[in-house]
């Protein structure tokens, strides 16, 4: 039998802070409808939110729910009739909840120092206000910045560099000479400065591996997801732009540089040496094949396989990726195969009845 889960052990990643309604406006640029002294100590969604809570409505769906709510507080991008809490009127509620949980869970995070069962190498540089945690282990020239968390088993390799802020959950790998900027994010299992991969084969069939004696640079604001990983480069660099986020399970190969603000989703493959521009998005399951380029903005859906260089701005789909437009109009073509089909073999029999 599962038993309900108290209200104090809901929040697991964090204990919210108390901060009024109008502070929360004046953060979010937002307007208020009803008391601004009114004090929120929590957030939850909509049907579950109880006293004291922040709620949000993004869309018509939730509307009837967030009327209906115990929550103290709802971000609305409109106001809600007949709704007995208090609202904060702003342009986009989804990222007004983002941005206010953030303000809620602010400093939320462990204390400083080292674990005694943690692995500390004496040329090691770890800032005093940094936390390293159970059997973690830092090794010979690192450095973890000011604010860094490395979590329970991660590992951060010789002469890496992990930036102010950024977090390594568990059992997350930096690999030898990787360097991590501020406030990024790397999520348990991520493993970052693999090897390449990259073989030459002789004459008489046997594959002898490439030394991969580059590294991996991941700029600042970066999020990557559980079992990512990101390969060293042969030579120079692997390069992850600045406020990229990347899904769980993506692989990056070696010497691959990915734009600022691109969004990378779960089980994404990029092979080596492919270059993104910024903001490109890559559905789930995508396949890009390497030594090409994607221009700035390029959308690709899900399961395509991009074959080729890609302009940017535009929407591409399928095996190859092709423009969306075009896509469309083969995939309404390919679902009326069948019935062309069935029509030439009548045409065909019709015509052999009268031969």
């Amino acid at each position: 039998m599962v038993r309900p889960v108290a209200r104090s052990h809901r929040r697991a990643l964090a204990t919210p802070q108390q901060v009024t309604v109008q502070e929360l406006s004046d953060l979010l640029g937002g307007r208020v409808v009803g008391d601004a002294s009114v004090v929120v100590s929590g957030f939850a969604g909509a049907a579950d939110a109880e006293a004291g809570d922040l709620t949000f409505v993004s869309d018509a769906r939730w509307v009837a729910a967030a009327r209906d709510s115990a929550a103290a507080v709802i971000l609305v991008e409109a106001p809600i009739d007949g709704a007995q809490a208090v609202q904060i009127v702003v342009d986009d509620a989804n990222l007004a909840f983002a941005l206010a949980v953030a303000r809620l869970t602010q400093g939320a995070g462990p204390e400083p120092g080292i674990h005694a069962s943690a692995s500390v190498h004496d040329d090691a540089t770890v800032d005093e206000t940094a936390h390293v945690a159970a059997c973690a282990v830092v090794d010979v020239g690192a450095t973890v910045g000011p604010r860094a968390c490395v979590g329970p088993g991660a590992y951060v390799g010789r002469g890496a560099i992990i930036g102010a802020d950024s977090t390594l959950h568990a059992n997350v790998t930096v690999a030898d000479g990787v360097r991590i900027g501020d406030r990024v994010t790397l999520h348990p299992g991520a493993v970052v400065g693999s090897d390449g991969y990259g073989y030459a084969t002789t004459s008489d069939g046997v594959h002898v591996k490439i030394p991969q004696t580059g590294t991996v640079v991941v700029e600042d604001d970066v999020e990557i997801g559980a079992n990512v990983c990101i390969d060293r480069a042969r030579l120079a660099e692997t390069r992850i732009g600045e406020g990229t986020k990347i899904d769980n399970l993506v692989q990056v190969g070696h010497n691959v540089k990915i734009g600022p603000h691109c969004l990378i989703v779960s089980q994404a493959g990029i092979a080596g040496s492919t270059e993104l521009g910024g903001h490109v998005v890559l559905g789930g399951h995508v396949g890009v094949t390497g030594h090409i380029k994607v221009g700035d903005g390029a959308q690709i859906t899900a399961f395509s396989a991009v074959s080729k260089s890609l302009d940017g701005g535009q929407a591409y789909m399928g095996v190859p990726a092709i423009p969306i437009s075009e896509g469309k109009r083969v995939r309404l073509l390919q679902m009326k195969l069948p019935e062309l089909l069935r029509r030439i073999r009548a045409l065909e029999g019709k015509l052999g009845e009268e031969a």
